[in-house]
């Protein structure tokens, strides 16, 4: 029998532990908060929508980067509720150029880190150009 309260005190602990630690990292990414600020509108051909180009800066731990979203002309910026289909680190910024409604051509820079860089969203085709062209 005392192997059986034994099991089930580890039990308890090991579940005690798993939540006093998912509610500390709860707490912690409370505490960062991340600022993101708009370096960059290009609407598209027709002006229904827009290609975003911001900079999320999430504190002294981790480095700035860089992002491009789309969002709908009517709506406002609001890069918490979409993804980035392009991420990066540079000092410099991308340039961006549609081509048609439904395509648009980033030239990332070419000293920039890339950690995303999709080739689709939100229906528009992504082509990526070399930086110096």
């Amino acid at each position: 029998m005392p192997d059986l309260k034994v099991k089930s005190i580890m039990r308890y602990l090991v579940m005690g532990l798993l939540l006093g630690g998912g509610l500390g990292v709860a707490a912690c990414s409370r505490l960062v908060q991340c600022e993101d600020t708009v370096l960059a509108e290009s609407p598209s051909p027709d002006g229904s929508i827009v290609a975003v180009v911001f900079e999320r800066d999430c504190g002294a731990t981790t480095a700035k980067n860089t992002q491009i979203c789309f969002r709908k002309r009517s709506e406002a910026h609001a890069p918490k509720a979409v993804k980035g289909f392009v991420v990066f680190e540079s000092a410099e910024r991308p340039r961006l150029q549609w081509t048609s409604e439904r395509r648009l051509r980033i030239a990332l820079p070419r000293d920039g880190k890339v950690f995303r860089r999709d080739t689709a969203a939100e229906g528009i085709a992504i082509e990526y150009a070399n930086g110096s062209e």
